[in-house]
């Protein structure tokens, strides 16, 4: 991997403007960029309605999306691949859209949920391949979601540290 001082970063305006851009797009921009870092962090992705991801290739690196806004639509990482290097959603907020990673793929990593209350949707992980990284959901507050895990390669790593659901 390249050192932090050669590293390079998509983030802000920028990471909106390729995202925006769609997944041909995105994946042209990884492929020239193979190692590098995502960070989303802040972003307000709530005048978008749904936020798509949906077969993004993501470089080896942190991806960043701690304290994004999601919106009231769905979210999709479904069949995406997100690379060497963790995902973080720290105090991200979903909102009342489903949250889809249905058929993604994480290469050596962690995908991290910290501290904050899924809205009223369906988190699901069917059919992803997270065998070489681990799911990590901590201090989560569970409204009405369902959590789908099935058929998932999560070799029994998938973790829930102090989650609670809220009662119906």
């Amino acid at each position: 991997m390249a050192d932090a001082a050669e590293r390079v970063v998509l983030a802000g305006q920028d990471a909106i403007d390729l995202w925006q851009q769609g997944a041909d797009a995105w994946n042209a921009w990884v492929e020239k960029n193979p190692e590098a870092d995502i960070d989303f962090s802040g972003v307000d992705f709530s005048k978008y309605g749904d936020v798509s991801f949906a077969s993004f290739r993501f470089p080896n690196g942190k991806k960043d999306f701690s304290e994004t806004v999601f919106g009231d639509g769905n979210v999709s990482f479904s069949r995406a691949t997100l690379g060497e290097g963790n995902i973080v959603f720290f105090h991200a907020n979903f909102s009342e859209g489903n949250v889809s990673f249905r058929g993604a793929t994480l290469d050596a990593g962690n995908v991290q949920f910290w501290a904050k209350a899924f809205g009223m949707g369906n988190i699901d992980f069917k059919y992803a391949d997270l065998e070489k990284g681990s799911p990590i959901l901590n201090k989560l507050i569970f409204d009405k979601n369902d959590i789908s895990i099935n058929n998932a390669n999560v070799n029994g790593n998938l973790q829930f540290q102090q989650c609670k659901k809220t009662e119906l």
